[in-house]
């Protein structure tokens, strides 16, 4: 009977420490699943601008970005959070920024396209632009970005065409064209934003290939190809890429 009990008891210490064992996989597993990125939470003390529509706006401060249900927000001393769009955040003292949302990235060439996730950093370095991924860098090699609606970013001279007119865009600009014919760019070196309403057409050259911005699409001698507007199902960039 004492043996009986003995065994019962060990029996039951054995199950109590396997409970343990799985209970304490299934936190550190949820702590995985549940820990946040780098790009979708950080603090930081900046000076930047950005544009609401054609109306600047600066961001000062010690800020916190946050990325709450697929939004980008940023709360400053009134911890009231601001929602944000795809419109890039810029530093006001350093050619840099930092890209609110998830973005398609997209190679002029060859049209692939991969996702670059929210809160992406920006830099000039040695004459290139890299991304600034987990403390990891990648160089952006004759590609844009875009938002998977109406607005594009780019890293390198380009030609934006609307209508019969036509103008100089330097890297870091940006462009968006929406389907009221509403026609937006802000130039980066002249720090210019422009708007135009009631354009039939716009569009935007690099060498030999054309992006129209009408029909989301890239055009490239026989290759045409629809961009992806789904940018949050796209594949996350590899940085070796």
């Amino acid at each position: 009977m004492i043996k009986k009990i003995r065994n019962n008891k060990l029996l039951f210490e054995i199950i109590e420490i396997i409970g343990i064992v799985c209970l304490c996989i299934a936190v550190l597993a949820l702590l995985i699943a549940t820990k946040r990125n780098v790009n979708e939470t950080f603090v930081e003390d900046v000076s930047l601008y950005t544009y609401l529509v054609s109306e600047k706006v600066d961001i000062t401060g010690s800020i916190i970005f946050d990325y709450i249900n697929e939004t980008a927000v940023i709360r400053g001393n009134s911890n009231e959070n601001i929602i944000i769009g795809s419109v890039p955040l810029y530093y006001n003292d350093k050619q840099q920024l930092i890209l609110p949302q998830n973005m398609n990235y997209v190679n002029f060439y060859s049209a692939k396209q991969v996702k670059v996730p929210n809160f992406t950093k920006v830099y000039y370095k040695n004459n290139d632009y890299y991304f600034s991924i987990n403390e990891k860098e990648e160089k952006i090699f004759n590609s844009f970005l875009y938002d998977g609606d109406d607005l594009y970013v780019f890293f390198n001279d380009v030609i934006l065409e609307y209508d019969n007119f036509s103008i100089h865009l330097s890297p870091l600009s940006y462009v968006s064209y929406n389907y009221n014919k509403e026609l937006f760019y802000y130039d980066y070196t002249n720090n210019e934003m422009k708007s135009f309403e009631n354009i039939s057409n716009a569009s935007v050259r690099y060498e030999g290939v054309k992006i129209n911005l009408k029909s989301d699409s890239i055009e490239c001698e026989d290759n045409n190809k629809i961009l992806i507007k789904n940018v949050n199902n796209l594949k996350k960039i590899q940085m070796e890429w």
